[in-house]
């Protein structure tokens, strides 16, 4: 019998597109990082792009 270990979760967000892995974030360090970060993951797949990400200054606004 093996014992079961417990790991750390940690947010992960997989971006795909045509069911082929585009990118991914592994944890959060805050949103000075993610975001910009996340944004670089859209860029990579300009159709994932949401309308609003294409103008950064309209990302930041929508920072929780």
């Amino acid at each position: 019998m093996v014992a079961a270990r417990s790991r750390p979760s940690a947010l992960t967000v997989v971006l795909a597109e045509n069911g082929k892995e585009v990118g991914r974030i592994v944890g959060y360090l805050g949103s000075d990082f993610f975001y910009p970060v996340l944004l670089d993951l859209f860029k990579r797949s300009p159709d994932a792009l949401p309308a609003q990400a294409a103008a950064p200054d309209k990302l930041k606004s929508a920072k929780p």
